[in-house]
């Protein structure tokens, strides 16, 4: 048994796979064994992971799904494979910093956390474009944490499953809610609060490219007709805590919730190809529920944060509060606002 499954989901990344795969196969540890599942691409993927496959049969496991299920229903069959002490999530068109893997094994043998966390370096062809978000100063030092202890970590950590390590034993049965969008924030957020000890690692563990053909970047850019499957990941959340989880990380929860969703409604500053009455009556709408759910955001010390130590995070936000107007977030009742957002949204999806 491997110590380390690193588990790739694949849709068409034919010109990216070589640079992940190989970022795995040249680390200085082999302990390890990787664990790719083609989404039934349709680029070529599957013909070039399988001469990966074939020239490293014992360090690749290849799953090929009959159907395309997407990144969770993916991700979900790489679990359901997994049998090594840690698991890890790799995109097919990001790579993982090398020597990272024996690092964690180091630290894994010093401390036996059930999180190992490391920082991710933001790039575009190369390039370091860190100065496009907000680059993590949770990772300034190496240092394990008990997260019942400093609850902050909940909503200081990147909700992504990329650049971490997770025990498998944490795991368990937990799996990706199918269908969701942003379903990284739901199945990860749970982990922080129920894990007994979580290692940050200072070094950078994971390139993260921003992929200007990738779902991630093209969406920033469109209306997304599942915006409100970010609140339906918060609940799945709740659904995932006892009552004594929710009621110790009440604050913790509401900040993380708040920020998650005020993201989404944040990127619509970027969005194209909606009128603009549409899309300030669809910010006003989103951030009625926000409020309405979890309270005034601007309350939250970690909003302030951001806003003031971003950039990019300050430009769209700015874009977004100038829309604002508190005559048009007078809805009390929670499910005829997602209503009224769901019919705003589908008018934009008849017209693709």
């Amino acid at each position: 048994m491997a110590k380390i499954d690193i588990i790739i989901p694949v849709y068409n990344t034919k010109r990216y796979i070589s640079y992940c795969l190989d970022s795995v196969l040249k680390q200085d540890y082999e302990d390890y064994r990787i664990i790719v599942i083609d989404d039934k691409s349709t680029d070529g993927s599957l013909d070039l992971l399988r001469v990966y496959k074939e020239k490293f049969p014992d360090k690749i496991t290849l799953i090929e799904s009959p159907i395309n299920v997407g990144a969770a229903s993916s991700r979900n069959l790489g679990l359901e494979n997994a049998t090594s002490e840690y698991v890890t999530f790799l995109d097919s068109d990001d790579r993982l910093a090398p020597g990272i893997l024996k690092k964690v094994d180091k630290v894994s043998r010093l401390y036996t956390p059930d999180i190992i966390s490391s920082d991710l370096h933001l790039n575009i062809n190369g390039i370091n474009v860190d100065f496009l978000g907000m680059k993590n100063s949770h990772f300034k030092q190496n240092r394990l944490i008990i997260p019942e202890e400093e609850k902050m970590h909940i909503y200081q950590e990147r909700p992504g499953v990329t650049s971490k390590f997770i025990r498998r034993e944490l795991i368990g049965d937990n799996r990706f809610p199918n269908g969701l969008k942003w379903e990284d924030y739901a199945f990860m957020i749970p982990f922080f609060i129920k894990a007994k000890s979580i290692y940050i690692l200072e070094d950078t563990g994971y390139y993260y490219s921003v992929n200007p053909f990738g779902t991630t970047t093209t969406d920033m850019f469109c209306l997304p007709s599942h915006i409100l499957d970010i609140f339906d990941g918060s609940d799945f959340i709740l659904s995932k805590l006892s009552d004594e989880e929710k009621k110790y990380y009440q604050y913790e929860l509401r900040v993380v919730k708040t920020m998650n969703c005020l993201n989404r409604v944040r990127d619509l500053a970027l969005t194209r190809g909606i009128r603009k009455t549409d899309l300030i009556l669809l910010s006003n709408l989103l951030v009625n529920l926000i409020n309405l759910r979890e309270g005034d955001y601007h309350e939250l010390a970690w909003y302030q944060y951001q806003y003031n130590n971003s950039k990019f995070y300050k430009f769209r936000m700015s874009k977004i509060e100038k829309m604002l107007n508190s005559s048009l977030q007078q809805e009390t009742d929670e499910n005829k606002l997602k209503e009224n957002i769901k019919l705003l949204t589908r008018t934009y999806e008849k017209r693709k």
